[in-house]
């Protein structure tokens, strides 16, 4: 969950897919605004834990940065849209949607 999130965006839903055990696998976020919207996807990593990318590398910008110490990959889209994610070596974590550069680094950051 975030410390921090722009100014009139609130949480609007939460959707949670778990593991046979109940325990949590995977939670998404989901911040909206009276003109957008962004997510946070959150996953367990695991023994089985893959994650992969295919970038259309013409319209896509691509910065390589750290976030709390941990690698990180900002994309950004001809659309407007950006995506930021990253890993602890326990989760993996992206937020995406319709934001700054520095609105995105601001909310991973405060990722807890």
């Amino acid at each position: 969950v975030p410390k921090v999130v722009p100014d009139g965006y609130k949480l609007d839903h939460v959707i949670v897919q778990r593991e046979t055990d109940r325990k949590a696998r995977e939670v998404y976020l989901v911040y909206t605004s009276k003109k957008n919207a962004f997510a946070i996807h959150e996953s367990k990593i695991g023994q089985n834990f893959g994650s992969g990318t295919t970038i259309d590398n013409e319209d896509t910008e691509i910065e390589e940065m750290e976030i709390n110490g941990y690698p990180a990959t900002l994309l950004k889209f001809k659309d407007g849209t950006s995506e930021l994610y990253w890993s602890d070596m326990i989760r993996f974590f992206a937020v995406k949607g319709k934001l700054t550069d520095e609105q995105l680094k601001t909310i991973a950051i405060s990722m807890q």
